[in-house]
């Protein structure tokens, strides 16, 4: 089957529209689950630390502290 000029710029065209939905998409995913995870796991982190627990990651390995 042989394309025209318009009929493959038509495909290419969509092509590159359904690429670019999908790269927006997957990149939501990718923010929306990093931002679920972090909000996760600070709440841990204040369950088992308290509301200073970067103090005890910071603290962590030196002698001084």
């Amino acid at each position: 089957m042989e394309l025209n000029k318009n009929g493959r710029n038509f495909l290419l065209g969509t092509l590159f529209k359904s690429y670019l939905v999908q790269t927006a998409a997957c990149s939501v995913i990718i923010w929306v689950c990093t931002d679920v995870m972090d909000v996760a796991v600070s709440q841990i982190f204040r369950k088992c630390f308290g509301d200073y627990f970067f103090m005890y990651y910071r603290s962590y390995g030196d002698e001084t502290a």
